[in-house]
């Protein structure tokens, strides 16, 4: 479950979890099968479409001048947030987790 399939890496979401290991081994049930990996990419591209159209709706109406950020940040900003495998990916994998834990009848289950 790390952010790219082909190079897996420990995500910043999972070591903040990494406490809980009964709670992680749940979750990695959840997200592994190939349904859920499936679903998954399918919501993180739907994410990105959306951003896209709701930056495209705003950007007439907001003054930001990229021109004084240094082009290599930029590009890595860019980068980040417009791959499926990115900070989208850890946003709906996110959300996914606050449902599981609100729906879930387990032990670890947090109350509101």
């Amino acid at each position: 479950m790390g952010t790219n399939e082909n190079k897996p890496a420990v995500a910043t979401l999972w070591r903040h979890l990494s406490a809980w290991p009964k709670f992680l081994q749940d979750v990695s049930k959840h997200f592994s099968t190939p349904k859920q990996s499936g679903l998954l990419m399918k919501k993180n591209l739907e994410i990105i479409e959306a951003s896209k159209s709701i930056g495209d709706a705003i950007r007439p109406h907001v003054d930001c001048d990229t021109n004084l950020i240094q082009k290599n940040a930029l590009d890595l900003v860019k980068k980040y947030v417009t791959s499926p495998i990115q900070v989208v990916r850890m946003v709906v994998i996110g959300n996914t987790l606050e449902y599981l834990v609100k729906n879930s009848s387990s032990p670890h289950r947090v109350s509101t």
